[in-house]
C-alpha cells in the first residue's frame, strides 16, 4: 500500500497549475519517482531551502499531517501573500475544513469569498455549492433556496448540479412548498422581460432549456438588427413596465440575471 503522503500529494499537485511555475523544485519528477521516502525529502528541503515564500508555505500546510496546524499554515498564507498563486487553493482548503468540522458560518465566508475573488476558478462551482450546503446545514431554507437556483443557473453542467435538484426537491418537502419557483401572471400585456440576446438559434435554444429545468418558462422571438438576425430570450407577459420591473427586480435577484423591459410588438 502506497504510503499516505504519497495519496495525499499525487492527485493535488501532479497536475496542478500552481506548480507550472518554473522553480527549482521539479515536482512533477519526484512525483513520477513514485518514492515516498523521496518525495517526503526533497519536499522538506525544498522547504527549508525557501522559507518564506508561498510556495514553501503552501508545502509546509499540505503536507502538515495536524489539520489544525495545517489550516493555521493556510491562513498564515492567505495573510502574508493574499495575491499568491496558492492562495486561491489555500481559500477552498480552509473553507473544507471548517465544513467538515460543522462550523458553517466560517466556512461559506471562504466558499463565498474564493467564488468572488476568483471568478474563473475551477472551484468556483464546487465553493457555490458547498456555500449553499452551508445554509442547508443550517437550515436556512429561504437563502437556500434562492442560491440553489442562481447556482443551477450559473453552473448547469456542474457535478454538483443534481445535489443541487435534490436540495430543493428537499427543500420544498420540508417546507411545504413555501418556496415555490417563482413565475409571472400570465396575461396578454404588452411588455415582456428580455434575459438574453444571441446571434445563433442554439445557444439561444441552450440558455432557454437551463432555465426549463429550473421551471421557468420561456420564449424565443426572432428580431431583425442592422440587417444580421438576433434571438431573444423572453419570460412573462406583463400589462405595463410597474409590473414588468417588479417581476423582473425579483426575477433578477433570485437567478442572477439582468433583464431588460421591452415591448412584444
Amino acid at each position: 500500500m502506497k504510503n499516505a503522503l504519497t495519496i495525499l500529494l499525487f492527485p493535488l499537485l501532479f497536475a496542478n497549475p500552481l506548480f507550472a511555475q518554473k522553480t527549482e523544485f521539479d515536482l512533477n519528477r519526484t512525483l513520477k519517482s513514485d518514492k515516498p521516502a523521496e518525495i517526503k525529502h526533497k519536499v522538506a528541503t525544498f522547504v527549508n531551502e525557501n522559507k518564506g515564500t508561498p510556495l514553501a508555505l503552501y508545502l509546509e500546510a499540505l503536507t502538515e499531517p495536524k489539520a489544525q496546524q495545517a489550516v493555521d499554515k493556510y491562513i498564515e498564507l492567505l495573510t502574508k501573500f493574499p495575491d499568491s498563486l496558492q492562495a486561491e487553493d489555500a481559500t477552498f482548503r480552509i473553507g473544507q475544513y471548517y465544513f467538515s468540522r460543522g462550523l458553517y458560518i466560517a466556512a461559506r465566508k471562504y466558499f463565498l469569498g474564493l467564488v468572488e475573488k476568483y471568478t474563473q476558478s475551477e472551484y468556483a462551482d464546487d465553493a457555490m455549492y458547498l456555500a449553499v450546503a452551508c445554509l442547508m446545514a443550517s437550515r436556512k431554507y429561504e437563502s437556500a433556496n434562492t442560491e440553489l437556483l442562481k447556482f443551477l443557473s450559473k453552473h448547469p453542467g456542474s457535478p454538483f448540479a443534481k445535489l443541487a435538484k435534490k436540495d430543493l426537491k428537499e427543500i420544498k418537502s420540508t417546507t411545504n412548498g413555501k418556496y415555490a419557483k417563482l413565475k409571472p401572471r400570465d396575461s396578454k400585456g404588452r411588455f415582456t422581460l428580455q434575459i438574453g440576446a444571441f446571434s445563433k438559434i442554439n445557444n439561444a435554444l441552450n440558455f432557454r432549456t437551463n432555465f426549463s429545468k429550473l421551471g421557468v418558462s420561456t420564449k424565443i422571438r426572432e428580431k431583425k438588427r442592422n440587417g444580421a438576425t438576433i434571438y431573444t430570450v423572453t419570460v412573462g407577459s406583463f400589462d405595463n413596465r410597474e409590473s414588468a420591473e417588479k417581476f423582473g427586480n425579483r426575477f433578477q435577484k433570485r437567478y442572477a440575471v439582468p433583464y431588460r423591459i421591452v415591448s412584444k410588438n
